[in-house]
């Protein structure tokens, strides 16, 4: 029920009109049908679901709420190209990791079990209210401004409750769960942005609530830029992603899938020392070479 090792949160508002934020991994349904049940909530009386994103971990349970209207800053072909493309990189850096043959307790059939775990059941279509940024939306007794958070998955939003200063994070700000960005440059333009608001308490995706936002912004940050500001003096000489985070990590771990996230995260920060002509990299697959062109510390 945690396909990357860090449980979801769903938010319940509670009112005349109860209102979710995200739904869960499919994975997790029983475990979110007992928690609604103890607040003695049944699905069909969920009126509205709004999507922090439009991850398997948001989307998962949909189907549990017939009655429910969604809302979403993506529209079905968003959800559809965002799916697919995250199916895609964790299939291929999973399999590409596997064929290295670094770890013998690393099997195709972990890959296949993740793949049915995480990216089954979803639904087939995503029949949303489009939103944009800067628009409001009522959800139960709160009204919420809606925030884009491009830089993490197509379709990711945050969205901040003025009077009280909370802000959900969704998948963006989160100490709970090493994000894995899309794209390292937007996502740390989200940051920058998100931080601006100066929330009293921010109520992510994947943990619980924070209400020490210098301390959430500052760790997410740093955790960003020291690997994008560091890597150029830190690596000792040209080596591969997966190397790199073996080094980093001290060994390669026994849980593929987990290591295949950090390989994500890592893939996309250096993406973006690749494209700003920072590093170089020597050839097309995973096992390829990085080799940094050190900046001058003058």
């Amino acid at each position: 029920a945690r396909p990357w090792g860090c449980p979801y949160t769903v938010y319940v508002l509670h009112g005349t009109v109860p209102a979710l934020v995200g739904t869960g991994p499919a994975s997790a349904r029983p475990a979110l049908l007992e928690a609604l049940a103890r607040l003695d909530l049944t699905p069909d009386r969920v009126a509205r679901i709004l999507l922090p994103a439009c991850r398997p971990e948001d989307v998962g349970n949909l189907g549990v709420f017939p009655r429910a209207t969604v809302f979403s800053v993506a529209d079905d072909a968003t959800y559809h190209a965002g799916i697919e493309a995250l199916r895609g990189r964790t299939r291929r850096v999973a399999t590409e990791l596997l064929e290295g043959g670094v770890h013998p307790e690393w099997r195709a059939e972990t890959i296949d079990a993740f793949d049915a775990a995480y990216f089954g059941a979803l639904p087939t279509t995503l029949s949303a209210v489009p939103l944009r940024d800067g628009q409001r939306v009522r959800l139960s007794t709160l009204e919420l401004e809606v925030l884009e958070a491009p830089g993490v998955h197509p379709g990711t939003l945050a969205l901040f409750e003025p009077e009280r200063r909370w802000l959900f994070g969704g998948p963006t700000v989160c100490m709970a769960e090493e994000v894995i960005p899309a794209d390292a440059a937007s996502y740390m333009e989200t940051l920058r942005r998100l931080s601006a608001y100066e929330p009293a308490a921010i109520l992510p995706s994947f943990g619980g609530v924070e209400r020490h936002y210098q301390a959430v912004f500052r760790s997410t940050s740093l955790a960003a830029n020291n690997l994008l500001t560091n890597m150029p003096f830190a690596l000792p000489g040209p080596l591969s992603l997966p190397e790199i985070c073996r080094r980093d990590l001290g060994a390669y771990p026994q849980d593929l899938m987990r290591f295949a996230g950090t390989v994500l995260r890592y893939e996309a920060m250096l993406a973006e020392l690749v494209r700003t002509g920072v590093a170089q990299r020597d050839g097309e697959d995973l096992w390829s070479a990085y080799r940094m062109d050190r900046p001058s510390r003058m």
